[in-house]
């Protein structure tokens, strides 16, 4: 005779979750293991984007005081290029956010106009201070408190820039800056 074993229905029930339980496991696992592939994507996709970054606050404000220490030796045409790459810069950063950058900019053609008229570019001077007083008036009018005190600095400068001869502006050398 064989001897008959019954399964209880307490025993199913145990093999039914624990077999539910490795389940869970195995997706809980394959749901990690796709997670962690997509962040190593991610990653590395970050990673190869850095070196493709154009345009940089740092390095427009390092730009910056290159040109004003170019401007203090007396190497107008270093200083005139410092502040040429600087304005680049932020006009870079301008277009990616402009409420953020725009002052920066106005700030920069305000800058590169002064030392365009002291290196002797008249044409290039006007242009650079026209611009940026077009900025700042635009500023100035949703943010006449913060801003009117640039506008106003730019204005000056044009009023100066329109007001000094060519020839004067080309030779002012090293002595203080009238148009500052």
């Amino acid at each position: 005779m064989t001897a008959r074993v019954e399964i209880q229905p307490e025993s199913l029930a145990v093999a039914d979750t624990a077999t539910a339980t490795r389940k869970k496991a195995r997706r809980a696992f394959v749901c990690l293991a796709a997670l962690a592939v997509m962040i190593g994507v991610t990653a590395t996709f970050g990673y190869s984007q850095l070196g493709e970054v154009k345009y940089s606050h740092v390095s427009a404000r390092e730009l910056t005081r290159q040109a004003e220490f170019h401007r203090l030796a007396g190497d107008r045409s270093g200083a005139v290029a410092a502040s040429r790459a600087a304005t680049e810069e932020y006009r870079g950063l301008m277009r990616a956010n402009p409420m953020i950058y725009a002052p920066y900019l106005a700030a920069s053609l305000h800058d590169l106009s002064v030392h365009l008229s002291e290196a002797g570019d008249h044409a290039g001077a006007l242009s650079a201070v026209e611009e940026a007083i077009r900025i700042r008036r635009h500023l100035t009018a949703r943010y006449p408190w913060r801003f009117a005190a640039g506008l106003e600095q730019s204005q000056q400068l044009l009023s100066r820039l329109a007001a000094v001869p060519r020839n004067e502006l080309a030779h002012q050398g090293n002595a203080a800056n009238p148009l500052r």
